[in-house]
């Protein structure tokens, strides 16, 4: 993989996440109001499911969003 494949640090600014996603779908893993939220609003991916361990939000959906058991991956 390249450098830009993945990013080097945990912690990325929005603008730096942003290049990173650009056109790529992307699996947000767990449910939360707090990161989730913020992330679909300020991000520009496109925001492919929701995988989450919690058989309460298997199968449901999260701000519209399907939500899937881990194992679909």
């Amino acid at each position: 993989m390249n450098k830009d494949s993945l990013p080097v640090e945990a912690w990325k600014t929005w603008q730096e996440f942003n290049r990173v996603v650009l056109g790529k779908k992307v699996i947000f893993f767990g449910v939360s109001d707090d990161w989730a939220e913020k992330t679909i609003k300020k991000g520009v991916m496109e925001l492919a499911y929701f995988v989450d361990n919690s058989p309460t939000w298997i199968g449901s959906s999260f701000m519209g969003i399907e939500v899937k058991d881990p194992n679909s991956l």
